[in-house]
C-alpha cells in the first residue's frame, strides 16, 4: 500500500473577508513603517553646531542628518549604558539622558546635546545656538565664586579671565584641546605674558549656588596655582 500527499477531493480553505482585510492592512502597515508614524521627535545639536533630528516610536528610531531630507532607519543594539541604535551602512546613534554621540562612516560627533523634544507634529525647528561665526562671538562663558571669577572664550580662539570683581582682566590665546570624551573636554592656553592656564568643561548640569539657575556645564579653571570651580554655558 502506498500513501500519496494530495488534497484532491478536499474542499478549498476559505477565509472570512474580515480576516483577509485585516491581514492585508497588517502587511501594509509593516511595509509603510517610517518616521511619519513616530510618536516622539527630538532635535540635537553637536559640537560643530550641526543639527540632527531624531524620531521614535517604541523601539523604532529614524535619524535625519544635517542638511538632508532623507531618514535613516536604525535598529536597537546592545549597549553597556544608555540607548544605542545602528545601521548596516555604518551609522550609529547613542544617547543617555540629554547627551548623545552620532557616527557616520565619514564623521563622528562626540558631544551632542538635546535641544528640544516633543510631538513630531508640533515640535518646531530650533534656533541654532552659536550661529554667529564672527571672531568676537562668545563660545563659552563661565563664572564662579570664592573668589569671584569669570572666563570668556571667543570664536577667534582668544579669551579673557576676570578676577577680583572685574579689577583684573587677563587675556589669553593659543587655546588647544588636550582631551575630549562624552563627558569632559580639557583645554590649555597661555596668557599674553606666556603664563600657562588650563580649563575643563563637563557636560553636567551645574546649579549656581547663589541664584539657583541651572547651566549646561560644570567648568573648572586652573590658574596661578588656584583651582576655581563654577558654572558655564557653551554657544
Amino acid at each position: 500500500m502506498t500513501w500519496a500527499n494530495s488534497t484532491k477531493g478536499l474542499p478549498a480553505r476559505r477565509f472570512a473577508p474580515g480576516v483577509v482585510l485585516g491581514f492585508a492592512l497588517l502587511l501594509s502597515a509593516c511595509a509603510s513603517k517610517g518616521p511619519e508614524q513616530a510618536t516622539l521627535a527630538s532635535w540635537w545639536q553637536c559640537e560643530d553646531l550641526s543639527l540632527f533630528q531624531v524620531r521614535q516610536q517604541g523601539e523604532h528610531l529614524w535619524l535625519q542628518l544635517p542638511d538632508s531630507e532623507h531618514w535613516h532607519a536604525l535598529s536597537p543594539a546592545r549597549a553597556a549604558s544608555g540607548s544605542r541604535y545602528t545601521h548596516p551602512d555604518g551609522l550609529l546613534f547613542w544617547s543617555q539622558g540629554s547627551r548623545a554621540r552620532i557616527e557616520t562612516p565619514e564623521q563622528s560627533w562626540m558631544q551632542c546635546q538635546r535641544l528640544s523634544q516633543g510631538d513630531p507634529t508640533s515640535l518646531e525647528h530650533p534656533q541654532i545656538v552659536g550661529a554667529d561665526a564672527s571672531p568676537e562671538a562668545i563660545v563659552l562663558s563661565a563664572s564662579g565664586d570664592q573668589p569671584r571669577w569669570r572666563l570668556t572664550v571667543r570664536q577667534s580662539g582668544e579669551g579673557e579671565i576676570t578676577l577680583e570683581f572685574g579689577t583684573r582682566r587677563i587675556g589669553f590665546d593659543q587655546i588647544e584641546m588636550t582631551h575630549q570624551d562624552l563627558i569632559r573636554s580639557d583645554y590649555q592656553a597661555r596668557t599674553k605674558d606666556g603664563e600657562p592656564l588650563r580649563y575643563q568643561v563637563e557636560n553636567r548640569i551645574c546649579i549656581d549656588p547663589g541664584s539657583g539657575v541651572a547651566y549646561q556645564h560644570r567648568v573648572t579653571l586652573h590658574f596661578q596655582g588656584q583651582v576655581l570651580q563654577g558654572c558655564g554655558e557653551g554657544y
